[in-house]
């Protein structure tokens, strides 16, 4: 099949969608938003097991939402694609999310004639036995996981460790196309005034150091290891203060507290609190939640296992350098940061050596400044535009293969 001169049609696939919100929704929304806008697919999102039949008009894409007539689930799908390949036709289906979905959309591509291009976001493909991480700790997951991968025309990976993650399953070769961020988005002239009212809000002064993480609160997310480590820079530089931006974070004032940090570290639960889901509106990170990147001073993601660090690439957008664990060779999960030039890499769970390199950013400005400039030159390449150009050049691949 010859696709050059004519639009690829596109099937993005997931399990799960808006309402719910997290990496994987904001994912395939602002993937579909930029396939919306470059033109060069016929891109939509299809779902199965809604309570109806619908064609999303309250989205900037083309949704459609297929319901559950049926108790077996594989039904539902062969009829869903049926309907969607007579209709509208398909040349290839990309599944964000592969388990279990994709072992039925590996069974039917030979049935429905279409390419599948395969995206793990995260526990679909990661296992941390240690905190009970990933759905491949479960009897039989694995094996069923490596049949989906290796049943796939291309799979995607979205850092280099998920690379990792795959290659320990099977021998193929993943594109590793990173997920994006909005760079304009952190540019305007109001959002640094939103970042200085912020900062007032916060009770901080001129010579007050911020430093921010961002996430809800996960065993996975490392906080309690930058808790302690805030004990530590705190008697290094008595004028910094730890914000931690997300939902249910409340359960870390026990070890606030002991520490005796209460005044120190500043809980915001999740920003916005009032979240009313409008999906022609909708944008991530929200508007006030840029504030905060812009308001900080570093940024530190202390996660012991993500796929991708989104808050990463957002804090470069916003110009600051990065403090994150090292997960994938001698970058951090999302590839954004490099050691010693826009931030700094530690160990997972090492809260001295985390410590070290905080106060060396804090303590040092011109350093500082000059790690935030060099963030914002990387993050050119995770720009929404440029990640929508690899995901047509892989779906023009595989058509014409």
């Amino acid at each position: 099949m010859s696709v050059w001169n004519d639009r690829i049609r596109v099937v993005l696939v997931s399990s799960s969608f808006f309402p719910a919100i997290g990496g994987k929704e904001v994912v395939i929304h602002n993937l579909l938003k930029e396939h919306k806008e470059n033109g060069q697919v016929q891109a939509r999102l299809v779902r199965f097991g809604g309570l109806r039949y619908r064609l999303g008009k309250s989205f900037p894409y083309d949704y459609h939402v297929f319901p559950s007539m049926f108790r077996n689930k594989s039904v539902n799908i062969v009829l869903g694609l049926f309907l969607e390949k007579i209709l509208f036709g398909i040349d290839v289906v990309h599944l964000h999310g592969i388990y279990p979905l994709g072992l039925d959309f590996v069974k039917y591509k030979s049935a429905f004639r279409y390419k599948l291009v395969l995206t793990p976001h995260g526990d679909d493909i990661q296992k941390v036995p240690e905190i009970g991480y990933g759905v491949r700790l479960q009897p039989n997951v694995e094996e069923e996981v490596k049949v989906i991968l290796e049943g796939a025309d291309a799979v995607t990976a979205v850092s280099p460790i998920i690379v990792k993650d795959i290659k320990e399953l099977c021998k193929i070769d993943p594109v590793i196309i990173p997920n994006g961020v909005h760079v304009a988005k952190f540019r305007s002239p109001e959002l640094m005034k939103d970042a200085e009212k912020i900062r007032q809000e916060l009770g901080a002064g001129k010579d007050t150091k911020i430093i921010l993480a961002v996430g809800r609160n996960h065993i996975k997310k490392g906080f309690d290891v930058l808790i302690t480590a805030m004990a530590i820079v705190r008697r290094e530089v008595p004028n910094s203060r730890l914000v931690i931006v997300g939902g249910g974070c409340e359960s870390l004032r026990p070890l606030i507290s002991s520490l005796k940090l209460d005044r120190e570290i500043v809980l915001t639960g999740r920003v916005p609190k009032e979240f009313l889901f409008d999906p022609l509106e909708f944008e991530a990170p929200d508007r006030e939640l840029v504030g905060y990147y812009l308001a900080s001073d570093v940024f530190v993601m202390s996660s012991s296992v993500e796929a991708f660090g989104v808050v990463t690439i957002e804090a470069m957008a916003a110009g600051k350098p990065v403090v994150a664990t090292r997960l994938a060779g001698d970058r951090d999960a999302s590839g954004g940061v490099i050691d010693g030039y826009n931030g700094f890499l530690v160990e997972p769970g090492n809260v001295d050596q985390m410590a070290e390199k905080i106060i060396v950013l804090l303590k040092n400005d011109a350093m500082r400044e000059k790690m935030g400039r060099k963030s914002r030159e990387i993050v050119q390449t995770f720009d929404w535009s440029e990640v929508g150009k690899k995901y047509v050049r892989l779906y023009r691949d595989v058509c014409n293969k």
